[in-house]
């Protein structure tokens, strides 16, 4: 229904980034992921500076495992907006996927330089150090989640048991 009516939208007018992204957004929601991609495609080709469309688009590639791509994107996304703790983040976790743990490190260090208290930026660095057996350095970044929300006792104590066990059998 209301993808029929941006479509409709596109239809009679010239092409608008505005109704591609919000159309994109309605294909993200139903996981129609290669339609909202060809969107975003669309909306940057109107306008490459359109800095809201990097980081879905992002997600997007990772959602498709994609991740080398989804790296570029975010890299391309700074490139408009040079302190987006958001797109940092995404590259983050697109080097993660790709198993370069310390760049992802390094990724989740600037997200979290630029937004102090940016929980899943947090996590995910404890969880590189985990990836990569610093386990002290991850726990101490643990503790710094748990300071911003104490609720995440319980997910931080499995993760660090489930990287226990599977370190004890060597």
């Amino acid at each position: 229904e209301a993808i029929d009516s941006l479509n409709y939208f596109l239809e009679i007018g010239k092409p608008n980034s505005l109704i591609l992204q919000n159309k994109a957004l309605a294909l993200m929601y139903i996981k129609h992921y290669h339609e909202a991609l060809k969107c975003y495609n669309e909306a940057l080709k109107l306008d490459s500076r359109l800095i809201s469309v990097y980081p879905n688009k992002t997600e997007i590639l990772m959602k498709l495992r994609r991740f080398e791509e989804a790296k570029k994107c975010a890299d391309q996304g700074l490139e408009v907006d040079p302190n987006n703790s958001e797109l940092f983040y995404l590259r983050g976790l697109a080097l993660s996927h790709l198993e370069d743990h310390l760049g992802a490190i390094e990724s989740f260090k600037t997200a979290i330089s630029l937004n102090p208290d940016y929980l899943d930026a947090i996590i995910h660095k404890g969880l590189s150090y985990l990836a990569i057996d610093m386990r002290h350095e991850a726990i101490r970044v643990f503790n710094k989640a748990l300071k911003i929300d104490p609720g995440l006792k319980n997910y931080v104590r499995k993760v660090l048991r489930g990287h226990k066990k599977k370190h004890h059998h060597h």
